[in-house]
Formats: structure tokens, C-alpha cells, sequence
């Protein structure tokens, strides 16, 4: 019996908590991708790699960056920045490098 169907109780029927769980779980994830963002977003800060005009979206753990980028350096420097999360479980590389 998972932690849902103790808290909710045995009396609601089975399609119910099927549907609770399911909100609970979806809510979770979303939770964790909101908390992976910002993670991304500070490391990226911190890092000082030029990110302006960068935008991330987190999606299940997976994250998709687009943008336009000065040089291949910054791009390999913010997908190395973003490997280093925790709970990052694939990255998407949508960036593109502005010729100079």
C-alpha cells in the first residue's frame, strides 16, 4: 500500500486514488524540475559564463537550452555547468554561436 492510499484511506475507490496519486506524483516532478531550474540558473551565475539572452526549460530532468551564444567556449562552458547538477538526466542543446 503506497504513503497516498494510507493517507487518503481505504474507504475512496480505486479509480479516486488512482487519480489523486497520479496529481501527487505530476506535482512532485514539477516540484523538482521548478527546484532543478533554479539550481541551473544560480550555477550558471555563479560560474560568471556569459548566459544573457539563455533560456532554460527543465522538463522531468531533462533540460532544453536555447539561445544564441559568443563562442563555442560558452556553450561548452554552460552545458558543463548544467552536467553538474544533480538530478539532471539529459540535456538538450539547442544553442547557437554567433560567427564573429
Amino acid at each position: 500500500m503506497s504513503a497516498t492510499s494510507q493517507i487518503l484511506g481505504s474507504g475512496l475507490p480505486q479509480s479516486v486514488r488512482g487519480l489523486v496519486e497520479k496529481r501527487l506524483s505530476l506535482r512532485s516532478r514539477t516540484t523538482a524540475d521548478r527546484s532543478l531550474a533554479k539550481r541551473l540558473r544560480a550555477g550558471v551565475e555563479n560560474a560568471s559564463v556569459g548566459s544573457a539572452g539563455i533560456a532554460f526549460y527543465v522538463h522531468d530532468g531533462a533540460v532544453s537550452m536555447y539561445g544564441s551564444v559568443a563562442s563555442e567556449q560558452v556553450r561548452e562552458d554552460l552545458i558543463a555547468v548544467a552536467s553538474a547538477q544533480p538530478g539532471i538526466r539529459r540535456i538538450v542543446d539547442h544553442l547557437s554561436v554567433i560567427d564573429a
